[in-house]
């Protein structure tokens, strides 16, 4: 199961490729096990933390990424590998700056734009293993107090 691929990053990025390295299927790897250990945290963990019982019924005992729409979080993976590990990786991090240096903050921005959006319109889980993603298995994330 991969949240995104390297044609994936190619639709956001077309050149891409063009900078000696053809496959970011480790970046992209890379940025999946991210988000999912964000996902697990903001919501899992602490959506169902104050309320045990309700988190059994609704989605289960242990924590599953593989329960998770993977088309869900493709923009959120690409975003993420860009920013944390692909233009990085290609940046010389020189005083003046450079253009990776400018896109590395651009796609930060996105990707927590997207992450805080599709938490919103609610994660996708498949809590009944049955392959589709029925009304009540996409979860709402409500923050409607602060958390310390």
């Amino acid at each position: 199961m991969a949240f995104a691929t390297t044609s994936d990053l190619i639709e956001y990025v077309p050149d891409i490729t063009e900078h000696g390295i053809g496959d970011f299927d480790e970046q992209l790897n890379k940025a999946q096990t991210d988000i999912e250990k964000m996902i697990k945290v903001r919501w899992f963990d602490q959506e169902y933390a104050s309320n045990t019982i309700y988190r059994l019924h609704r989605v289960g005992a242990a924590w599953d990424a593989t329960k998770l729409d993977e088309t869900q979080w493709t923009k959120c993976c690409v975003y993420r590998a860009l920013a944390n590990y692909i233009f990085p990786m290609l940046s010389n991090f020189r005083p003046e700056g450079d253009a990776f240096r400018e896109q590395i903050d651009f796609y930060r921005e996105k990707f927590n734009e997207e992450l805080d959006l599709e938490f919103g319109f609610g994660i996708k889980y498949d809590s009944n293993e049955d392959g589709t993603y029925a009304e009540g298995e996409t979860h709402e994330f409500v923050q409607d107090r602060l958390i310390r």
